[in-house]
């Protein structure tokens, strides 16, 4: 916990899910500050969204990847229930949780938190149609590897992420300098470098010369298309995993600083 103390740690997340790491970061005595730079919206009734929420019954599994997804999907789904073949896997423990508090059961989850681990656990998907209920800018690594296994997927836009511009106030706290940015996605990454040279900032010369942290190797990856340094990556792909990396992370800086 002393590794955390007094940090000034960035949460770019949107402002919606902001609370969420904000909270784990105070537990530890950091300082959390919030940059949201997406925002997450439902996605609008379209006659396809609707028609394949109307034949769920025609699915062998459904595969959900983040709670944004499971949130959405159950707006959209109103009081209508799920049919009871239907077998759903969760990418993670948080997305198995939220999938829960709709009173869905969960049939599988991966012990590596990443969409394409998923697939394992489907079993034989051959012949088999499977629903993936998703952002727009999700991945298509799951959708082709099902494919080439003989699957049939659907993939099903339920919520869109969308570019935020943080305020005058939050590129001010990052301008007084701060210790760490945190990223929970590749679309944080982008829209932090687009919203810092907006400001006429360069992300990589930050006030203070924080670190660069990430929850897993896919937002690693969009760190380092835009030169971001990869300080500090999660082994495991979770809020928890990002912040217990986050400490181990400055804990082994403490010990090489020199001591008086």
């Amino acid at each position: 916990m002393a590794d955390l103390l007094g940090k000034r740690v960035v949460v770019t997340r949107a402002s919606a899910d902001f609370e969420a790491l904000a909270q784990l970061l105070r537990r530890r005595g950091a300082r959390p500050i919030p940059f949201p730079t997406i925002t997450i919206d439902a996605a609008p009734p379209t006659p396809e969204l609707t028609r394949h929420l109307g034949q769920l019954d025609e699915f062998d599994w459904l595969v959900l990847t983040s709670a944004n997804g499971v949130h959405a999907l159950a707006r959209l789904l109103g009081k209508r229930k799920l049919p009871d073949n239907l077998r759903i896997a969760a990418v993670g423990p948080k997305t198995a949780a939220a999938i829960r508090a709709q009173g869905w059961a969960v049939d599988y989850v991966p012990e590596r938190y990443q969409a394409a681990a998923i697939l394992p656990g489907l079993g034989d998907v051959t012949g088999k149609r499977v629903l993936l209920a998703r952002g727009q800018l999700a991945a298509d690594d799951l959708p082709r590897a099902i494919h080439a296994r003989g699957g049939k997927v659907v993939e099903l836009v339920v919520y869109q992420t969308r570019p935020h511009t943080p305020g005058a106030d939050a590129v001010a706290a990052l301008q007084r300098g701060v210790d760490v940015v945190t990223f929970t996605s590749a679309s944080t990454v982008d829209h932090f470098v687009v919203a810092l040279r907006t400001a006429s900032l360069d992300p990589a010369s930050l006030t203070g010369s924080p670190r660069f942290a990430y929850i897993g190797p896919v937002t690693a990856a969009a760190g380092a298309a835009h030169d971001l340094g990869q300080h500090i990556i999660a082994d495991t792909h979770t809020l928890e995993g990002l912040v217990k990396a986050l400490e181990a992370h400055l804990a082994v800086e403490g010990a090489k600083l020199p001591h008086e």
